[in-house]
């Protein structure tokens, strides 16, 4: 496999661990919203987090709050 990207966005975890195997770069979801909120395309991640939640995406209140900090939400 050959490729010209940076990075591969992905959340399956049985993916994730093939793509780590293969010595490909990974991002997921959350990793997005930490990026763009890094980059000032987005203003709070904490709305898109709780909607994540709202509509069924499994996030750890541990995961959940270290985002939130990383960012400077909490």
């Amino acid at each position: 496999m050959e490729t010209n990207a940076d990075l591969l966005a992905i959340n399956d975890l049985k993916a994730r661990g093939i793509a780590n195997a293969m010595g490909v770069k990974i991002i997921g979801m959350l990793g997005i919203l930490r990026l763009a909120k890094d980059r000032g395309m987005l203003k709070q991640v904490k709305p898109l987090l709780d909607e994540l939640r709202k509509v069924g995406a499994y996030i750890s209140n541990v995961l959940y709050n270290r985002i939130l900090k990383d960012v400077g939400e909490i």
